[in-house]
């Protein structure tokens, strides 16, 4: 019988002696638990991913070095894969795949994995050990989800978005496997002996979240792992009473609990009493300090500064130049929050915001990490509701969730006079952009063809905004790929 234990581990990218440390514990642990093979994920020792860190000479040398020394105080009883020089792994029976990966979350992404770890079990008849890597990285989000699955559809997994150690016994008869009729491998019974192997699992994981459940988590983990892996002592929130700040304030509450976050309310000219009475609601129900400014003064203050200097037009509070004057009031404010307390300052925009360029350069798009920069508007509603469901009561307010979407930078202002209504906007947007699907087709199945134009002429012309905007974790499995390949300067438009 041969014991195995998969090592799922979050890592720090750089930080080679802590994550030395860590592999050294979690060793001894599965080892306590008299596990004979140890597997680490792929980038246990160094991180993941590396970026241009794999071509720094200091940083390979002493992974190389500490690898080794690992691998000597393991005995060979550990699989490790590094970008590092990596020792032999141990020898375990061929009837048994062991993998190390580190393989990127998207939404969707666990079933994916378990299913094609099963099927190559199935169709090879061995079974697979996959040891994968946990945690946020930058922009890129490893689930874990570590499994070991059989030829006869057994399958055990381990936790999604946090670390885990799942330990289990393999024991392999010396004779070949008798086959059951038509050839298929005799099916086995858990925990029984069966015709070809005994398989046991130390203790099986239940209730891995799903849909929604499963993008909270991930943002959850995500902003969490970018605060504590930069050693930040919190985070500075902006509540403008409207959905995306709520959302963002739930997730990193419960990532960082509030007593680390700092919230500031920034009424202006246009700011309804209902929005700040929700801005001051929502943080009251989340337990963060919230501290209100009123940006009217600065706002008429930097009104009067741009007529003397620009001309009276551009002040216009109608006008595009002075709307965006109190979004870029409001992100100095939220950045010198953030200096002052060396925290994190936290971007709210959305996916369907980003794509559309419906947001102003330093102003709502500034910040350090931004949690929904892959999330569609419309995933954002269903978040809000995931997340007053997890916390069994009513945080972010009903009232914000109905609330119709308004940068309330002007009289009556709504976003839909901007831009289409979400729910279009984020179909056409996913089926061009997540799915790539070509303009012809989208129009092809029923959308009407002028909103289609519109939509990707926002698309193309405000290219260059994204690549001003802050970081936040892909969750898409294609994110922004198609954004990241345009040009900034182009004049291709698909439907001329």
């Amino acid at each position: 019988m041969t014991r195995i234990a998969l090592v799922q581990m979050n890592s720090t990218v750089g930080d080679l002696n802590e994550n030395a440390g860590k592999m050294r514990r979690l060793f001894r642990a599965a080892r306590e638990k008299k596990a004979g093979v140890v597997v680490f994920p792929a980038g246990a020792l160094s991180g993941a991913p590396l970026g241009g860190l794999k071509h720094d000479h200091d940083f390979m040398a002493k992974g190389e070095k500490l690898l080794k020394e690992l691998a000597g105080e393991c005995s060979r009883q550990a699989f490790f894969s590094e970008c590092f020089p990596t020792p032999p792994s141990p020898a375990v029976d061929s009837k048994l795949a062991v993998r190390s990966s580190s393989s990127p979350y998207h939404r969707g992404w666990p079933e994916q994995f378990w299913n094609e770890g099963s099927r190559f079990a199935s169709e090879h008849g061995v079974w697979v050990a996959e040891c994968n890597l946990v945690g946020g990285q930058n922009d890129v989000v490893y689930a874990g989800g570590s499994y070991v699955a059989g030829p006869d559809g057994s399958l055990a997994k381990a936790s999604l978005f946090e670390e885990d150690l799942l330990v289990f016994d393999l024991e392999f008869p010396p004779e070949p496997a008798a086959r059951a009729p038509g050839g298929a491998i005799a099916p086995a019974e858990d925990d029984r002996t069966g015709r070809e192997f005994r398989f046991h699992v130390l203790e099986r994981r239940s209730g891995h979240p799903e849909g929604v459940g499963e993008l909270y988590a991930a943002l959850v983990m995500a902003i969490r792992d970018y605060i504590e892996k930069n050693k930040l002592p919190g985070a500075a929130a902006s509540l403008s009473g409207g959905i995306d700040s709520a959302v963002v304030l739930s997730l990193t509450v419960d990532a960082i609990g509030a007593d680390r976050i700092r919230a500031l309310t920034l009424p202006g000219p246009f700011t309804t009493a209902e929005t700040l009475r929700d801005a001051k609601i929502l943080a009251k129900n989340f337990g963060v300090p919230l501290m209100e400014i009123p940006i009217v003064d600065a706002y008429e203050a930097v009104k009067r500064s741009l007529k003397a200097l620009l001309a009276e037009g551009v002040a216009d509070p109608e006008d595009i130049a002075g709307q965006n004057i109190q979004a870029r009031i409001r992100g100095m404010y939220i950045m010198a929050l953030a200096n002052r307390h060396n925290y994190l300052a936290m971007n709210c925009s959305n996916k369907s915001e980003g794509m559309a360029g419906y947001g102003t350069l330093y102003g709502d798009l500034v910040g350090g990490f931004s949690p929904l920069k892959d999330v569609w508007k419309t995933d954002v509603w269903n978040l809000a509701r995931h997340g007053n469901a997890l916390a069994g009561r009513e945080r972010i307010p009903q009232s914000i969730i109905d609330r119709v979407p308004s940068a309330e930078l002007r009289t009556g202002q709504e976003d839909r006079h901007s831009i289409p209504d979400y729910p279009v906007l984020d179909a056409i947007f996913g089926r061009f952009i997540d799915q790539g699907l070509p303009y012809s087709r989208i129009v092809a199945e029923g959308f009407d063809a002028d909103t289609v134009e519109k939509c990707l002429r926002l698309y193309y012309a405000n290219a260059f905004k994204s690549r001003q905007a802050p970081p936040g974790p892909i969750v898409s499995g294609n994110a922004d790929g198609r954004r990241e390949a345009q040009p900034i300067v182009n004049r291709f438009r698909p439907w001329e």
